[in-house]
């Protein structure tokens, strides 16, 4: 009889807890004796319905650090972009400028983290993670250095500092691509990103030329300038608050209590 009433309780459970419910439930019978073992059964059966619920319900988590800690960067230099564009003449030319070229350093952090869990060489990862994560950094040290150079090599010192500088822009590029290559959902994702480190990688491209050249562009080149720079300020913004809101619901996704 308390076997007919556990099989029939347990087809409350989840279809991969029931034979295991009724297993430890009848072991608990045989351990007590008397009128105790139809309490103790009464009991298990009333706490059925409770313990469904609880098993049907997801289990929840809190982000991990590493994926908060990149959602967070990637708002971050969501945050510089827009700013440096909204609040250009507040911050200065050249405050917002500089907040422009530095921003894509906020993604060190989701880059670094991505590198490291796909990588498959240290080296390569190292390599990435310097130049990619931290070129802005890189770039900055280099320029601060070229005045010091001699004449011959300040060209070259232009050229590898603006390299560097777009060395965030370059990553996002090859990354985007090869996920739009791979078909790799969301490819509306993918596609911003695409745009935003390609669209980056153009406009800063004009800056050594602008420093080896002592010139303005051509018209053509200047207007390819401003749209690359227009596409960078639209797509990136989007790409970044996009994969940073991903990131950190993914990390917290609810999983399968079973």
């Amino acid at each position: 009889m308390v076997k007919f009433l556990f099989t029939v309780g347990s087809w409350l459970l989840p279809a991969g807890r029931r034979a295991r419910w009724r297993e430890e439930s009848l072991a608990l019978l045989l351990e007590v004796r008397g009128p105790r073992r139809w309490r103790y059964a009464a009991d298990l059966l009333i706490k059925v319905p409770v313990l469904a619920w609880q098993l049907h319900q997801p289990a929840t988590r809190w982000p991990t650090p590493g994926a908060a800690l990149s959602g967070l960067s990637l708002l971050l230099a969501a945050f510089g972009i827009v700013s440096a564009y909204l609040f250009s003449s507040l911050l200065g030319e050249q405050t917002a400028e500089a907040l422009l070229l530095l921003a894509p350093l906020a993604l060190a952090g989701y880059i670094t983290r991505h590198t490291v869990g796909r990588a498959r060489r240290r080296a390569t990862a190292a390599l990435v993670v310097v130049f990619g994560a931290f070129g802005p950094l890189v770039g900055v040290g280099i320029l601060a250095a070229g005045p010091l150079a001699p004449g011959w090599l300040q060209p070259a010192a232009a050229i590898a500092g603006y390299a560097a500088l777009s060395g965030p822009a370059a990553w996002l590029t090859i990354t985007s691509a090869q996920a739009i290559h791979h078909r790799q959902a969301p490819l509306a994702l993918h596609g911003f990103g695409l745009v935003a480190g390609s669209a980056f990688a153009l406009a800063i491209a004009w800056l050594p030329w602008q420093i080896l050249s002592n010139g303005q562009p051509p018209l053509p080149v200047l207007a390819a300038i401003v749209l690359a720079l227009f596409a960078f300020l639209s797509a990136f913004p989007v790409w970044a608050i996009w994969t940073a809101l991903r990131l950190i619901i993914q990390s917290a996704r609810t999983t399968d209590p079973g």
